[in-house]
């Protein structure tokens, strides 16, 4: 991990603490380890982060442990677009299987409405705009 993906992602996993299921600290680590949940990249000033990270354990129970997080399932998926210290766009989705939408669990439901209630709606800078690489307006 960089320098600047390192700074990224604590800055984000600070951010979004509340709805982590580890301690910042603690994801810092396991992403330290799985350098697959994550991509930082900057463009034109504005720098994205984007990581993923399990939901629930493989049974449906909580996270607890960063042993927990090797054997998720229902995976949190966030993008966040800085333009240094402030957050200009962000996005978020969950990824999991079918069955595990529709089959009931409570549980799934649950965490599903907790982890997309938790992220912002209102876009301030359009993606397209950065994607096309186009300057971040002026702060």
């Amino acid at each position: 991990m960089n320098t600047l993906e390192r700074k990224y992602l604590k800055k984000s996993c600070q951010k979004l603490a509340g709805m982590l299921p580890l301690t910042p600290v603690s994801m810092l680590k396991w992403y330290a380890e799985h350098e697959d949940q994550y991509n930082v990249e900057e463009v034109n000033g504005c720098v994205s982060c984007l990581f993923s990270f399990p939901l629930l354990m493989e049974n449906g129970g909580i996270i607890r442990s960063i042993k927990d997080l090797e054997h998720g399932r229902l995976e949190q998926i966030i993008l966040l677009v800085y333009d240094h210290d402030m957050i200009i766009a962000d996005c978020s989705a969950i990824h999991a299987s079918m069955h595990d939408f529709l089959s009931g669990n409570r549980r799934w439901s649950i965490s599903a409405q907790k982890a997309t209630g938790c992220i912002w709606s209102t876009i301030h800078c359009a993606l397209l705009r950065f994607q096309n690489s186009v300057p971040c307006p002026v702060r």
